[in-house]
């Protein structure tokens, strides 16, 4: 609205786009609609009120871009993290947990997950000043996924790592220790805490706590236990969801 009719009318605006639906109402020269989300707009609605008038209905979202977030396999090239019962971290985050991952990340509608390079090491990456180094700082998180490694048969459950010198304690650090809890259970250090065990000795961590990147490294569970790998087994695509969810904050 320009001139004249500016001084006396607001200008209301709305976009209809696939899978989303209405959007909220923008307002006069906000933007509206979607961006980097490959959803066509298929219609718009514009109404025109008295300057100061209420708006036709809710204003809090006209406008959603993509939000992207990075999901890292742990350990991988020549290092197979650890091992055992014919089961090793590599082979399992990559062949058993991602493909879930992925389905449900195709079903997101505002959030975007890329996955890491799974040919590669993200560590050993970011030990030649790659990896961490080098990402995207467009990424809102980093989760990195593994399976932990302790006395055969006794150590079990999960926890979620984040750093001690950062805003760890977040809701989405939580739910995803509470994904752990609900299918496989707390390690037994974490149980007081929520899930989070805060450290500052991790190369993937320190790095881009000095960007400024939210991350986590969630242990799923003991590798060593064949009770655990049963458990994530038995509910690793619910697992997935959960994870999803959980950084995302979308319902899916």
């Amino acid at each position: 609205m320009t001139g004249q009719l500016n001084r006396f009318y607001d200008i209301y605006y709305r976009v209809h786009s696939a899978r989303l639906g209405w959007l909220d109402w923008a307002k006069n020269d906000q933007y509206a609609g979607t961006s980097r989300l490959n959803l066509p707009m298929e219609a718009i609605q514009v109404v025109i009120v008295k300057k100061g008038a209420a708006a036709p209905g809710p204003t809090t979202n006209p406008y959603q871009t993509s939000i992207n977030h990075l999901f890292v396999m742990g350990h991988g090239d020549n290092d197979p993290g650890a091992s055992y019962n014919g089961v090793n971290e590599r082979d399992f985050t990559r062949g058993e947990l991602m493909p879930h991952l992925q389905r449900w990340a195709a079903r997101l509608t505002r959030n975007r997950i890329t996955f890491y390079n799974t040919a590669a090491d993200m560590y050993q990456d970011s030990q030649r000043m790659q990896g961490a180094y080098t990402i995207s700082s467009s990424f809102s998180s980093v989760s990195e996924f593994h399976l932990d490694s302790g006395v055969i048969g006794v150590s079990t459950g999960g926890h979620v790592i984040a750093h001690r010198n950062g805003n760890s304690l977040t809701a989405q650090n939580y739910a995803i220790a509470n994904v752990i809890r609900n299918y496989v259970g707390l390690w037994g250090s974490v149980q007081n805490t929520g899930g989070i065990n805060l450290r500052a000795d991790l190369l993937n961590m320190n790095v881009l706590q000095s960007r400024g990147i939210p991350y986590r490294l969630a242990e799923l569970g003991f590798i060593t236990n064949t009770n655990d790998v049963a458990n994530i087994r038995n509910n690793i695509d619910m697992i997935a969801k959960g994870i999803v969810e959980s950084v995302t904050g979308e319902k899916l």
